[in-house]
């Protein structure tokens, strides 16, 4: 497998694929357009913001988490998100790690961590992007995940780097 470098300004994750979970939260609005808060929508390039039309969002769960899959080896040197326009401090306390592996694939999923690229205590703003370098430097890997451990849901709008 060959190793791509990021390149400042590229968005490696545009359109590459995603999961999210524990699920994906439902309600009257989902429930009728049911293309809405999927995993996806965090890559799809529209960096609108508004949480009904363009943002991926998870259920109220103990261990919230979403996944793009980048087809192949990445070396990341930071992440960049969009936070939502409403209920925006829920998007706070979570960590960015990087697989080289599918770590769904693993038994202690999704209690399990990756390399650790960054982790953010303070909450971003409602829709403004938060840009985090990798602490530690680049880190290479082809499965980039975005994970809170606490009992709010977990919503992107856009993520790219």
């Amino acid at each position: 497998m060959s190793m791509i470098k990021a390149s400042h300004g590229a968005n490696l994750a545009l359109h590459r694929p995603t999961a999210q979970g524990p699920e994906t939260f439902t309600n009257e609005l989902s429930r009728n357009t049911p293309s809405l808060y999927l995993s996806n929508k965090a890559v799809d390039g529209n960096a609108d913001g508004t949480l009904y039309s363009h943002c991926s969002h998870t259920i109220d769960a103990p261990i919230m988490w979403w996944l793009v899959d980048l087809e192949d080896s990445c070396q990341i040197h930071s992440v960049a998100l969009l936070n939502r326009d409403e209920s925006s401090y829920r998007l706070q306390n979570f960590t960015i790690d990087i697989f080289r592996k599918d770590p769904r694939l693993e038994p202690t999923f999704p209690e399990n961590f990756g390399q650790i690229c960054a982790h953010q205590v303070d909450p971003v703003g409602a829709s403004q992007w938060v840009e985090l370098d990798c602490n530690n430097g680049p880190v290479t890997g082809q499965f980039v995940r975005i994970v809170k451990r606490s009992f709010e849901a977990l919503t992107l709008c856009q993520v790219k780097f």
